[in-house]
């Protein structure tokens, strides 16, 4: 018997016993995942003999999903669910090329099964490849550690030699290694990739699993009918009954609703701890739910007949991918109102419903447009967030329009012009309005493009001036429902290649606000999510991106609207600096300026200023938000710890410069108790209204660092950490002068090595753990398990 052969016989049979020795171990420690869940279905499979649910899973969830959970996970592999397990890997990348689509492989809805994927191009990373099993039966020997899966595969190869591997960028855009594993086993990187090892006792839970999977080692019939399986039935059926019911404004408002909340999870307060997909099937209840899956939410699915149902998420609930619409029977009556029971106008009432058109300001002009417009207005944070981050987890080009820091308020309903003329505007000014992707055809949706946004504009100037003759005024701007409603403001803070939404105004002044109507609010959107689909050619998703822009612009412009002329051209130059506003921005002033608009810009130095007085006199403090220095201004403790910290993002450059996009500080209290903060990065560019295709250097010429700043925040609430920086109490002083002289990248390194956790040090797992109980602990619907994907990126390479 060869050496490498007794070696895999010894360490499998040491895995076995080790396996065996620890079980009562996993059991009693299984418990400790159930907050990823928040609901039962942890509880009864974990207390069941289901071995995945009950001991496989669980580590997955902790050690695998950071990465690998969504469409763009490294070599397509997710594994969030059994499903996605067995469907495995994928040599192809999800994006599509410069002038080509490749082909979409949405889990759960392109294909079901394992037979179909395989068909599809994916690969099992559960089984052995043809060609090693052919090599070995060849050869006559094994494995010399055991191996005989590629998942096995990446959890031996941790603990060998791998430096030609370990230098692969997995997430980068050349990366062409996935599918190497099925040539040999050393092809395969060891997992977690580049992170430390699992511990022994999850290594020899996996391993084994894998090693010596059968079907008695796959979930039973019955505990995955108990995970799919509504608890309350009859909650899912009255809403189902409501999206299906027959009238013909039941079947426009159901086909509104699901173009918007497609992307989101149904949470029902009355079913506590479950969440619900909103999808359109080809058979009705009580039928099993078949999808009739469309490329975008505005396609006519395959099918004569479709019905809207509600299918339970049984997947694991990870941050960036959970975006929550939270419904109780109020809501259910509230848009039976607001839909149903109001008159739509003459000859509205009946208009034969049809999937013909595909631009929503046109498609949807005969259904009320206030009711549409309150609509998203009631849930501006969720389509915003939605905008945000759903389509794209990995690349910068989907934050590409987003300032660092930037700042969403909105118009009225009864102030909106494009509102208040509703399908007369629209009959009018709709054919200036085209949808990259969706209007304006395949080929080139920008032809004539500015000329066509000119006459637009031409037609939204009249009705803005009909309406508004004197111009925009305080009261002109939507403060919620009896003032109150957090989704009055929303910010966006842009990390490079991502971004988070928050409710209120986090921190300083941004560097920009939008000012936002209807129609702009339902352009963006569809934009950003209906529009955009990330495996079709980068040709149309550029184009989706350059008409964001624009968009974004045009609500720029409505909030300068607000400011003296003498100030606005010099305002709107400042946020193109070295470029040319006017050609910039397509278009001019919507709105004259309003004397009487009870603002005093005259009285304040700068753009921030006036954003300030905005915020601190329109808008109660509730809505501003706890987290804004508005409000924390002149409230501050000077011995705070959390006033320290905040009273950094005084300080510009430096720090802000060579700091991660988003990093978490843990503070170690003496009486045993752990704080944390949030930091991020705000780099300070010199226009972020245009992208250039042809210049890879043209977003690092848009820098100015020496006005980059950081922010710092109680608490975790944004996803997506670089690092996580580690102090005691005591400490706080210290790190605090050692952030102040981040002058160099020698420097940060230097810092990084001394408060940074390692992804490769001994209680980097432990940490992960207790950040993800703590974030989920205080966001039980909202939250989900944090993504690192990038953590440490910044080790090796320099932020922009």
């Amino acid at each position: 018997m060869s050496m490498n052969s007794t070696l895999g016989t010894f360490m499998t049979s040491f895995l076995k016993i080790l396996f065996i020795v620890i079980q009562v171990g996993i059991a009693s420690d299984a418990m400790g995942f159930e907050s990823y869940y928040r609901n039962q279905d942890f509880k009864m499979t974990s207390e069941s003999k289901d071995v995945f649910y009950g001991q496989v899973k669980p580590i997955l969830d902790k050690r695998c999903v950071a990465c690998h959970s969504c469409r763009e996970s490294e070599c397509r592999l997710k594994l969030t669910s059994l499903e996605g397990l067995i469907r495995g890997a994928h040599t192809k990348k999800n994006t599509g090329g410069v002038l080509t689509d490749v082909t979409r492989n949405k889990l759960f809805h392109d294909a079901a099964g394992e037979a179909e994927w395989r068909k599809r191009g994916f690969y099992s990373v559960l089984k052995s490849p043809l060609g090693i099993q052919r090599r070995m039966r060849r050869s006559g020997s094994r494995d010399r550690l055991g191996r005989n899966s590629i998942l096995t595969a990446a959890l031996a190869n941790k603990y060998e030699n791998q430096e030609v591997l370990d230098r692969l960028d997995l997430m980068g855009p050349d990366n062409n290694s996935c599918g190497e594993g099925r040539k040999s086993y050393d092809n395969v990187p060891g997992m977690p990739y580049k992170m430390h090892p699992l511990r022994p006792v999850e290594f020899a839970t996996l391993f084994n699993w894998s090693n010596s999977r059968g079907n008695a080692d796959l979930p039973s019939a019955e505990t995955l009918l108990m995970l799919t399986t509504p608890k309350n039935p009859e909650i899912v059926r009255k809403w189902e009954n409501f999206f299906n019911h027959s009238s013909a404004k039941a079947k426009w408002t159901s086909r509104f609703l699901y173009e918007h909340l497609f992307l989101a999870r149904l949470y029902f307060e009355e079913s506590p701890g479950e969440f619900y997909e909103l999808v359109r099937s080809k058979t009705a209840y009580p039928k099993p739910i078949v999808v009739s899956p469309t490329i975008h939410a505005f396609d006519k699915p395959k099918v004569e007949g479709f019905y809207y149902r509600l299918r339970k998420i049984h997947s694991t609930i990870v941050d960036k991918n959970h975006f929550v619409y939270e419904v109780n029977d109020n809501i259910l009556k509230e848009l039976k109102e607001m839909f149903w029971n109001i008159d739509w106008g003459h000859g509205n009432n009946h208009v034969k419903f049809s999937f013909k058109n595909t631009n929503p300001l046109v498609a949807f002009k005969h259904i009320p447009a206030k009711s549409r417009y309150t609509w998203m207005l009631k849930n501006a944070h969720l389509l915003l967030d939605i905008s945000a981050r759903s389509q794209n987890c990995r690349t910068e080009g989907a934050s590409a329009p987003y300032w660092d820091n930037m700042l969403h308020v909105f118009i009225k309903p009864d102030s909106d012009p494009t509102v208040a003329y509703g399908k007369k505007f629209y009959d009018e000014a709709g054919k200036y309005l085209p949808i990259p992707n969706v209007t304006g055809g395949r080929i080139s949706p920008f032809r004539d493009f500015n000329k066509e946004q000119r006459k637009y504009a031409k037609i939204k100037s009249k009705y803005s001036k009909k309406l508004h003759p004197e111009g925009l005024t305080v009261d002109d701007i939507w403060l919620g429902d009896n003032e109150e409603d957090k989704n009055a403001i929303v910010t966006v803070l842009r990390h490079q290649w991502t971004a988070s939404t928050v409710k209120g105004q986090p921190g300083k002044m941004p560097r920009s606000a939008l000012l936002m109507d209807f129609a702009i609010f339902e352009r963006y959107f569809y934009l950003c999510n209906v529009a955009t689909e990330i495996s079709e050619a980068l040709l149309g998703q550029s184009r989706v991106v350059t008409y964001l822009f624009d968009v974004k612009k045009e609500a720029e412009n409505h909030l300068l609207s607000l400011i003296p002329p003498k100030h606005r051209d010099g305002i709107r130059q400042s946020l193109v600096e070295g470029l040319d506003a006017n050609y910039q921005f397509i278009n001019g002033f919507t709105y004259p300026y309003n004397e009487e608009n009870g603002f005093t810009f005259e009285k304040v130095s700068s753009y921030s200023g006036f954003l300030w007085e905005i915020l601190e006199k329109t808008f109660k403090p509730e809505v501003v938000g706890e987290r804004s220095f508005v409000i924390k201004s002149g409230f501050m403790s000077e011995n705070n710890t959390k006033t320290k910290l905040e009273n950094l993002s005084d300080i510009k450059g430096t720090m802000g410069t060579h700091m991660p996009n988003v990093s978490y500080l843990r503070v170690a209290n003496e009486d045993g108790s752990i704080e944390y903060f949030t930091i991020t990065a705000n780099r300070y560019y010199k226009t972020r209204n245009k992208l250039s295709f042809t210049d890879t250097n043209f977003e690092k010429t848009q820098r100015r660092p020496e006005l980059d700043y950081l922010e710092i925040f109680e608490g975790i609430f944004i996803n997506f950490p670089e690092k996580i920086y580690m102090i005691n109490s005591n400490e706080v002083d210290d790190f605090i002068k050692d952030l102040k002289v981040l002058t160099s990248r020698g420097r940060f390194m230097a810092f990084n090595k001394v408060y940074g956790l390692d992804q490769n040090s001994e209680d980097f797992w432990t940490i992960i753990d207790e950040v993800n109980s703590t974030y989920i602990r205080k966001n039980p619907i909202h939250g989900g398990i944090i993504d690192l994907h990038r953590y440490g990126s910044l080790d090796d390479k320099e932020p922009l």
